[in-house]
């Protein structure tokens, strides 16, 4: 508003300019008379608001020119405007041009004028709002904040995980006020917060060990869904050696009974026969036993891994020749591992029986199991003829209850529990997502290597 009104002053003034100056300006460029128009444009120039003057005769020459130091910008920037008066003189009923003055004029000075004003005001009512203000602090902190301190400190000391009830306030402050409210509500809150801590305490023990309980079904069963996966391959190959030992008795025991004469010889090759065959079945049954079995409380051990990887795949060669798998395993040097001989075995068996339906309607079915390793560690690396899993999936194969496998024929729980059993073992189970087909990495630590 006072802007707006300075604004509506300063362009009265300069109306006014023609009523007050232009006459008498007239009368002495007539007679050129230099003194008076100095004097008269030198007051003009310094006329508040007005920022330069000049004057210019009818030869477009400047007779007088001046800027006003008064009225001189400080560095802000300001719209100047102009103003131009025509001067005329009347002779014998005729206009002559004699020449015009022009006067450029700036609203900077109503702008510091207002802003003057308003600091003016601003100081004055920042004075009184401090002096009010600094009362109100001394009485607030008399009366509330020291109250308040204590209670901040209590706040910033309270422990929210505590199952313990206690005292907050030994001496809560008298009165009904609201800091008294407030240290009993505070109270109370922490009180109701031990409690339902200890509740929660209580119920998440409870439900860990129901989860504990669940994880080792989810374990059995899946141990037992891998080895049901086996059983049909593993009752033929213990009924070849059955047979090979039936066979032998029956050759042994018709001779016998034919009265035919048996050499040594002849009855230490078929023993022999009957020994390897037994072998064999004893090989296979310890092999199931490896793979049946709870293995996560055993001790970690050192072991051959070479040793290890023939005795659980061998199992894998007969059956992938039959479904005409290519079966390649590249042992490499031999090393030892710290590992649990019976887990690592589940895990081997579980991506086998992955890879052998991932590809089993694959016109190319084959799979690699190659071995190398560094100065710390092993990767046995399992690559099947498959051309991935696919980025959404690798992201969620390790997830409990995930599996890309038809409804019925997987429970989704085979690669979460390998790759919590390679954890453990300090090892690791991944996807090698740069291999153009399905590989899967399992790191070991060597022996002596276990931190």
């Amino acid at each position: 508003m006072d802007y707006k009104l300075g604004v509506k002053k300063m362009d009265q003034r300069i109306r006014n300019i023609e009523i007050t100056t232009l006459g008498s300006l007239k009368g002495a460029l007539w007679d050129l008379n230099m003194k008076i128009i100095q004097v008269q444009l030198t007051d003009l120039a310094e006329v508040e608001g007005i920022t330069w003057v000049q004057l210019i005769d009818e030869s477009s020459a400047t007779l007088f020119e001046k800027k006003s130091v008064r009225n001189a910008g400080k560095g802000l920037s300001f719209s100047s405007f102009k103003k131009t008066y025509p001067l005329y003189f009347e002779i014998d009923g005729q206009r002559i041009y004699g020449g015009k003055l022009l006067i450029n004029y700036s609203r900077e000075h109503i702008y510091k004028e207002v802003i003057r004003r308003a600091l003016i005001v601003f100081i004055s009512q920042a004075a009184k709002t401090f002096f009010v203000s600094f009362l109100l602090v001394l009485l607030y902190e008399k009366l509330i904040t020291n109250d308040l301190v204590n209670i901040s400190s209590v706040l910033k000391g309270l422990k929210l995980s505590s199952t313990k009830e206690s005292t907050l306030f030994p001496k809560k402050r008298e009165g009904e006020d609201e800091i008294t409210i407030l240290q009993h509500q505070i109270e109370e809150m922490y009180q109701r917060i031990s409690q339902i801590n200890k509740e929660n305490a209580d119920l998440l023990t409870a439900a860990n060990n129901e989860k504990r309980q669940q994880e080792a079904k989810a374990q059995n069963a899946a141990r037992l869904a891998s080895l049901g996966e086996m059983a049909a391959g593993i009752a033929h190959e213990i009924n070849n050696p059955l047979t090979i030992v039936k066979g032998n008795v029956h050759a042994i025991t018709k001779k016998i009974r034919s009265g035919v004469d048996i050499n040594n010889e002849s009855i230490l090759k078929t023993f022999g026969k009957i020994d390897t065959a037994v072998e064999r079945i004893t090989k296979i049954i310890r092999n199931m036993k490896k793979i049946s079995r709870d293995g996560s409380q055993e001790a970690l051990s050192d072991i051959v891994l070479k040793d290890l990887i023939f005795d659980t795949l061998e199992y894998y060669e007969e059956k992938f020749r039959k479904a005409d798998i290519s079966f390649n395993v590249s042992f490499g040097n031999p090393v030892t591992v710290s590992v649990r001989e019976v887990e690592l075995c589940q895990v081997l068996v579980n991506i086998m029986n992955n890879a052998n339906d991932a590809i089993c309607d694959n016109p190319n079915k084959w799979i690699n199991v190659d071995i190398d390793e560094n100065e710390s560690h092993v990767f046995i690396r399992i690559t099947d003829s498959g051309s991935g899993i696919g980025q959404d999936a690798t992201q969620k194969i390790f997830n409990p209850f995930y599996t890309t496998k038809d409804v019925g024929k997987g429970t989704g729980l085979g690669l979460s529990i390998s790759k919590d059993a390679m954890g453990q073992m300090g090892g690791d189970l991944l996807i090698n997502e740069d291999c153009e087909n399905t590989q899967f990495v399992l790191t070991l630590k060597k022996s002596g290597n276990i931190s």
